[in-house]
């Protein structure tokens, strides 16, 4: 569980950081693919020094036998397709959100949404 909430964090922190340096589309479509990319790469680096001895040595299997299972189900593709897709509900969600507030702009003369900086 803590792994998982780690590797979430990942995806999470670089994405949110950038976002808020800059509040515009590209900001978030670059914070999204950082988010990806140190989600992939820590992933990586917990599954193979932390995750994958402790299940070996819980389980006592052999290290490779956990490997050779990872390497056949291809765990890391559909991962990276989650992640790709996750993002672009994420973009799709707040570039609505960017747009329905600047078309309830133009129509009332007042924005409808408080925005929280």
């Amino acid at each position: 569980e803590f792994a998982n909430f780690l590797i979430g964090c990942s995806f999470v922190v670089p994405a949110a950081w950038i976002y808020r340096r800059q509040r515009n589309i590209k900001g978030m479509l670059l914070g999204m693919a950082a988010g990806i990319v140190c989600m992939v790469l820590l992933g990586s680096v917990i599954n193979y020094f932390i995750l994958l001895p402790v299940y070996a040595t819980v389980f006592g299997q052999p290290l490779e036998f956990f490997i050779q299972m990872g390497t056949e189900s291809c765990h890391c593709g559909f991962k990276n397709i989650y992640l790709i897709c996750s993002s672009a509900v994420q973009f799709a969600e707040g570039h609505y959100h960017q747009c329905s507030d600047l078309f309830a702009l133009s129509q009332t003369g007042s924005a409808v949404r408080t925005v929280i900086p």
